[in-house]
């Protein structure tokens, strides 16, 4: 029996998951629609977000590597609120900077209240507009963040845990796609798309440089640990915070 918080958790996480699901989903469509269109012209394409959204928690890759109860949460969310997620990706047009974000910002944390109780937007403090050039613990602290919550998803309202084996698995899962999938779930339309570049360059590189280590930290992360996972990695095993930066 999970609890009422870890409940929210598990419809929080399937919500921001339904939402990158069908993000990457329009994204592959949009470039299979493109290659058909003769260089230099413009065509309309329509996309089916409603057939898109009906086999999203079958066929999704990052559904079938969640958790049995975001998988079934996931199923109700789409009977319930499906129509809701629909009309915000519809709404904010083609996937374009910001897209993500604003669809789920719309989705899960005012139309539906899947997120009500979550008071953490990954990366919004950090990185509101990217104007600015981040320093190594900013980066450090958002690409945290972001894995550990997306390793989290692989087991997330079930009773047992995950052995290390399988949350080690989880965690590198994770950050093979934590570069590409950044700037889809943090950026804003006011993201100049050099910004998007560097920040790339910049996570890439921090992976590469780090990967065993941030791997390391988080999986010897309990869930019930009284230090953050920002912490954790980048203040104590790396060493790119220091005890006066803000995580």
């Amino acid at each position: 029996m999970i609890t009422l918080e870890q409940r929210q958790e598990v419809m929080c996480e399937t919500c921001h998951t339904i939402a990158e699901a069908l993000h990457q989903g329009i994204d592959a469509e949009v470039r299979r629609l493109a290659r058909n269109i003769p260089i230099g012209d413009s065509q309309t394409v329509y996309i089916e977000y409603r057939k898109m959204i009906q086999t999203v928690c079958e066929e999704a890759e990052v559904m079938r590597a969640s958790s049995l109860p975001m998988v079934a949460a996931c199923k109700d969310f789409v009977a319930k609120d499906g129509e809701i997620m629909v009309e915000a990706f519809s709404s904010f047009g083609q996937p374009a900077r910001g897209l993500l974000r604003n669809a789920t910002e719309s989705t899960c944390r005012k139309e539906t209240n899947a997120c009500a109780r979550d008071g953490q937007n990954v990366g919004a403090r950090i990185i509101p507009h990217y104007h600015h050039e981040l320093s190594k613990c900013e980066l450090c602290s958002v690409v945290v963040r972001d894995v550990n919550r997306v390793a989290r998803r692989r087991n997330l309202g079930n009773k047992d845990a995950l052995t290390l084996k399988e949350r080690r698995a989880a965690l590198s899962e994770a950050l093979d796609t934590v570069c590409t999938m950044l700037i889809a779930r943090h950026s804003t339309p006011l993201w100049p798309s050099s910004s998007e570049n560097r920040l790339t360059t910049a996570c890439d590189d921090l992976v590469d440089d780090n990967e065993d280590d941030i791997i390391d930290a988080l999986a010897a992360l309990k869930d019930d640990a009284q230090v953050s996972a920002e912490s954790a990695v980048c203040r104590r095993k790396l060493s790119m915070c220091s005890q006066s930066d803000e995580l």
